[in-house]
């Protein structure tokens, strides 16, 4: 069962064929050339897809928060004025 929850990161959007089996395991390793050049450089990432059978997604840049249920409005370097 999954949460409900809003990634919001601020840079580039990769899109990762649901099929292509080489990717998804370099991701899950965190092996992937992409993981591996965000991180020498200090940039956050985040992957995942929406549904089950829906390509993956995977974020690099900055990560703003994470906001929902489940991470009740988390939040990174964000100054709020209310």
């Amino acid at each position: 069962m999954g949460a409900d929850a809003v990634v919001a990161f601020y840079g580039i959007r990769l899109r990762v064929p649901h099929d292509d089996e080489d990717s998804i395991a370099g991701l899950e390793a965190r092996t992937d050339p992409r993981l591996v050049a965000a991180q020498k450089v200090r940039l956050d990432s985040w992957w995942g897809r929406l549904t089950d059978g829906a390509d993956y997604h995977l974020l690099i840049s900055k990560r703003l928060g994470v906001f929902g249920s489940e991470n009740n409005a988390e939040k990174q370097g964000i100054e709020t004025h209310y």
